[in-house]
């Protein structure tokens, strides 16, 4: 994510909320070194900071969508959660 969403994302998190993103994966043959380049896309959970959250990472790279993964815990639960966004092909 470009900083400038990232930042924004810290100012639509809410006193007493945390928020963990995963950016779009960058292509390899990206012209990341450029003044136009920008990474869309990415998910991101906002969530309580009474929960302690892990982000994992997938043994595979998947291809056709994105994900945010972790293990959620709290002080008497735990929980994994899955965020999948898997874009409408154009």
């Amino acid at each position: 994510m470009k900083i400038h969403n990232r930042q924004t994302l810290e100012r639509l998190t809410p006193p007493g909320y945390r928020c963990i993103e995963a950016a779009q994966p960058i292509p390899p043959d990206a012209a990341t070194n450029t003044v136009d380049f920008q990474n869309h896309g990415g998910l991101a959970f906002i969530h309580r900071d009474i929960i302690r959250f892990q982000k994992r990472i997938v043994d595979d790279s998947p291809s056709t969508f994105e994900y945010l993964y972790g293990y959620a815990s709290m002080p008497d639960s735990q929980f994994v959660l899955l965020g999948i966004y898997r874009e409408v092909p154009r």
